[in-house]
């Protein structure tokens, strides 16, 4: 294995690595509070109502809206994580499609022009109209029934390049993009 490909698999392994820990840590976190809420229950300490219960998930800052702007958060921390991972491995967009491009014989140039069109070769942008995302801005369903879903997410460069070019040579040409070359 050459110097290049030790970095891309490193690269990736520590991005699933920290979003595997990031997620435990939540799990963790989110277990112990609600054990310590029955223990204090169950040992005689101080029980919420079903009115009362209602009536703290109700409050500002508190229940499914205080879930949501925490999730969020989390979701931001992920996202920056990710993308300092990918620039530090130095994933570079055009590395990725010239690497798509002659594993399934597809035009470097073609490639190059649609990811420039559809993302400016920024591997981290989302599009908040359509909910596309990564370098050829892949739909979430789309991205799913790629096989690359499984172990990369749509932000890898090579993954979303290789992914792009196995459904452009399977379609026979650009036709899921709005850009064409």
């Amino acid at each position: 294995m050459n110097g290049r490909k030790k970095e891309i698999v490193w690269g990736l392994g520590l991005t699933v690595l920290v979003v595997l820990l990031i997620l435990l840590a939540i799990a963790s976190s989110a277990s112990a509070k609600h054990v310590a809420g029955h223990n204090e229950c169950f040992q005689g300490g101080p029980c919420l109502t079903g009115e009362q219960a209602l009536r703290e998930w109700e409050q500002p800052g508190k229940g499914a809206e205080y879930q949501w702007n925490r999730a969020r958060k989390l979701e931001r921390k992920v996202w920056k994580l990710e993308k300092r991972v990918a620039k530090k491995f130095k994933r570079d967009s055009l590395y990725a499609i010239k690497l798509a491009s002659r594993a399934f014989g597809i035009p470097e140039r073609d490639m190059r022009r649609v990811a420039y069109c559809e993302s400016r070769f920024n591997p981290f942008v989302k599009n908040p109209n359509s909910m596309a995302s990564g370098l050829f801005q892949f739909l979430d369903s789309t991205w799913a029934s790629t096989p690359f879903h499984v172990a990369f997410p749509v932000w890898d460069p090579v993954a979303n390049a290789l992914a792009a070019a196995q459904i452009v040579r399977a379609d026979g040409g650009w036709r899921q993009w709005v850009c064409k070359p």
